[in-house]
């Protein structure tokens, strides 16, 4: 990114600063953390209840989602993923409430490209059944 344009060194200066009860759990792609548009490694310096995990990568083992649910759910979280698919209901308020039982969202986001995103809800049996 054009240097004039690149915000990554002022993110934390940025205002104002999202605080939300919400919990983002961001799993990006291996190959899309290294682009300068990568919008989850930008999130997660915004979002300061944010959490970032690099998948797909052959030689390191990323974060075990299994365990993260495990964990977030302990903290009270409820699991929602985000990603359109045939049976995704649309998220808005009331619908998030309503599939989160009056908990805080844990919103779990896929982040590369539409192939590598697509997979990850397929590919980790953790998330079969969250809505």
């Amino acid at each position: 990114m054009s240097t004039p344009l690149c915000l990554c060194g002022r993110i934390g200066e940025l205002r104002p600063r999202l605080t939300l009860r919400t919990r983002v759990l961001l799993l990006a792609h291996w190959s899309e953390l290294k682009t300068s548009t990568n919008t989850a490694r930008i999130a997660s310096q915004a979002l300061p209840n944010s959490q970032l995990i690099d998948r797909g990568r052959k030689d390191r083992a990323s974060a075990d989602p299994a365990e993260l649910l495990r964990v977030a759910r302990g903290e009270g979280y409820a699991p929602v993923l985000l990603f359109p698919t045939e049976d995704s209901e649309e998220l808005t308020r009331g619908g998030v409430e309503t599939a989160c039982g009056g908990r805080p969202p844990l919103l779990i986001v896929p982040d590369g490209n539409w192939r590598q995103a697509s997979k990850i809800p397929r590919r980790e049996p953790a998330f079969q059944g969250v809505p």
